[in-house]
């Protein structure tokens, strides 16, 4: 063996050898100021057992840690120094790393939609108030729980390209809810922090099938052709749910979408919202030309974009990030 390897921890805590009497004694005193740090790091190794492999993955033979869930705290900031001494020497030396723990994930709020009963083209205001967490700002993502699963369960659509940084969204048109369970949709916010801890709330509303499914369709679709990209995959998604074994309907909806299709922008939510869509028109018979091609495009942007992850070590793969 080489060297010797020894490893301390540090967290940067109130300094016990500060006095804060004698500091506000001494503020005014420039002769004689008061030198203390107020913090500092002190030296807690011995709060850890570097020994038990639920806390520490570690060897005192390799220069490698891997540090347990839950093992250290959150909002604290930690100093870990590895210390070397050559063998049969004197010599030594070390090396330190310094970073700190995000805060806890929000907590504390509510998500609440109004109004809760409705057509699926009526107009409901999304809002997530009262939400709190250590890190700040907080960032909102809005959505709905598709009936599309995959490996890793249900999929989660989001409303918005990026998430919001107020908590509150107006949703002009919606999927069509359940029709086996009263036409019921579940909704959810994802509340994240700027270390990406992250909390999810649902609610369910209900949202039923329009009265007049020719006229909707088209103002819908005509909508579609008007919104920002961003939105657009949400409208054209939301049209083909209101009629989705109409193939006049389909063939109109792959048309906006290869018209406008350069311009939509490429996240992994949608993609695969883009892709749901042309799944369900192929689910219902229709493989014309038009859908091979919006099946294909897609493919490739989807395998050069970089939008997914693909770590087969990762739960949930690619998908996990927009699954339940």
């Amino acid at each position: 063996r080489l060297a010797h390897l020894h490893l301390s921890i540090f967290a940067y805590e109130r300094n016990p050898a500060y006095r804060q009497e004698l500091a506000a004694e001494l503020a005014n005193d420039p002769q004689n100021p008061y030198t203390v740090d107020q913090f500092t790091f002190i030296d807690i190794t011995s709060r850890f057992n570097l020994r038990d492999d639920r806390q520490f993955v570690y060897s005192s033979l390799l220069p490698d840690l891997q540090v347990q869930p839950n093992t250290l705290q959150a909002s604290t900031t930690y100093k870990f120094r590895l210390h070397v001494t050559l063998a049969n020497t004197s010599v030594s030396g070390y090396s330190d790393i310094t970073f700190t723990m995000a805060g806890l994930k929000p907590r504390g709020g509510r998500f609440e939609v109004e109004p809760i009963n409705g057509t699926m083209d009526l107009e409901r205001k999304l809002s997530a108030p009262s939400w709190v967490a250590d890190d700040l700002p907080l960032n909102y993502d809005f959505g709905y729980v598709s009936d599309t699963t995959t490996a890793s369960g249900s999929l989660m659509v989001k409303f918005t390209t990026a998430p919001l940084p107020v908590p509150e969204f107006t949703q002009y048109f919606f999927p069509l809810g359940d029709p086996l369970n009263n036409y019921s949709l579940v909704l959810f916010v994802k509340i994240s922090t700027p270390f990406g801890a992250t909390e999810t709330a649902f609610t369910t509303i209900n949202c039923f099938p329009v009265e007049n499914v020719t006229k909707a369709t088209q103002e819908s679709l005509d909508r579609a052709r008007k919104v920002d990209e961003a939105f657009l995959l949400g409208q054209l998604d939301q049209v083909l749910s209101m009629n989705p074994d109409n193939q006049n309907l389909q063939n109109e909806i792959l048309d906006v979408l290869e018209q406008r299709r350069d311009a939509i922008p490429v996240t992994a939510n949608q993609l695969v919202t883009e892709a749901r869509i042309i799944n369900s028109i192929v689910a219902s018979g229709n493989t014309g030309d038009n859908v091979l091609r919006a099946m294909e495009s897609v493919v490739i942007r989807a395998a050069s974009s970089g939008a997914f992850e693909i770590d087969q070590a990762k739960a949930g793969g690619p998908l996990a990030d927009l699954s339940l």
